[in-house]
């Protein structure tokens, strides 16, 4: 029997890297709901292809142009609103959430999910950042599963024995390890810093991202939400957690136990991977991703965060 999932913010890059798995995977995975936020012409075009149960736009004014947009389709209900949103994240068909709403906008549909019960894999940071103790808590009440699919968070997560679930006490840690590309500013000086544009902002040299989490990475505020999202998903002191910054965005983080011993996860740096680990947690799912070779690896950078630079 395959599993039922959501996807909250489907037009996004996280939201489109879920999609491929999925598609990729019919044996394990259908799409019950797809949500967006104000990209209609985007949800139309995966709700025709796809044929869902539901398709949600959260802007109430779209919502007569999704229904034209889709009138030909009887089997897909046409929803609209922040209450619709909710209701796709508690719905008894959906097994599985994928939170991937940009910002606070997505902390009312990723606690709906998690009051539910569902497994949720969480891109909106945001959530965890303004709410990680409430939803944390409310999953071990709840049945819930939290599993993060930033690439930083997902890497610390497979380092983790299969057994551990996230907001447990991890035994015989010293230390978690963020890594960090740098962003496109990374070796640009204090006083050019100030005559950067957005749209250099926006070009990440490693990640394809959106525009506000692609911002946060150049500037680098998104590590420092990052920080606050594992203090409440490892439940871990911000002491136990040091920052690193690898140009190379092959490691995408460790961690280190009492005894020295390090864990590091590495990989291409695509989305898919640790939105495939999360889907099928603790089991792997065979998606095709470049693999890493080795032997032409020249060098893996590592180098402190400049702080006088990033204050973020």
């Amino acid at each position: 029997m395959t599993l039922g999932v959501a996807i909250i913010g489907v037009t996004g890059s996280v939201g489109m890297s879920a999609l491929s798995v999925i598609e990729n995977n019919p044996d394990l995975f259908h799409l019950e709901s797809i949500v967006a936020n104000s990209n209609v012409t985007k949800l139309v075009q995966i709700a025709r292809r796809i044929r869902p149960k539901r398709a949600v736009i959260g802007k109430a004014s779209l919502a007569k142009t999704l229904c034209d947009a889709l009138f030909d389709l009887p089997d897909v209900s046409v929803e609209f609103g922040s209450d619709a949103i909710n209701e796709v994240a508690k719905d008894s068909s959906v097994d599985i959430v994928i939170a991937a709403i940009v910002g606070s906008a997505g902390l009312y549909s990723t606690y709906a999910a998690v009051e539910a019960g569902k497994r949720v894999l969480i891109a909106n940071k945001e959530s965890l950042v303004m709410a990680g103790k409430i939803l944390i808590e409310t999953s071990f009440r709840t049945g819930a599963t939290i599993l993060p699919i930033d690439s930083e968070h997902n890497a610390i997560l497979q380092c983790l024995p299969h057994c551990y679930r996230t907001g447990e006490q991890i035994s015989d840690l010293s230390r978690i390890i963020l890594t960090c590309s740098g962003g496109p500013f990374r070796k640009l000086s204090e006083k050019n810093l100030q005559y950067v544009t957005p749209e250099q902002a926006c070009t990440h040299p490693i990640w394809s991202m959106g525009p506000k989490i692609s911002v946060d990475s150049a500037t680098l505020m998104n590590k420092g939400l990052e920080l606050i999202e594992a203090c409440h998903l490892f439940r871990v002191e911000q002491s136990f957690i040091d920052i690193i910054v690898h140009p190379q965005g092959l490691v995408h983080s460790m961690i280190e136990f009492s005894d020295g011993s390090v864990m590091a996860q590495l990989g291409f740096p695509d989305m898919r991977i640790p939105i495939s680990v999360a889907l099928r947690w603790p089991r792997r799912t065979n998606i095709q991703m470049p693999r890493i070779c080795f032997s032409e690896l020249s060098k893996l950078e590592f180098e402190p965060p400049r702080n006088e630079a990033f204050p973020a």
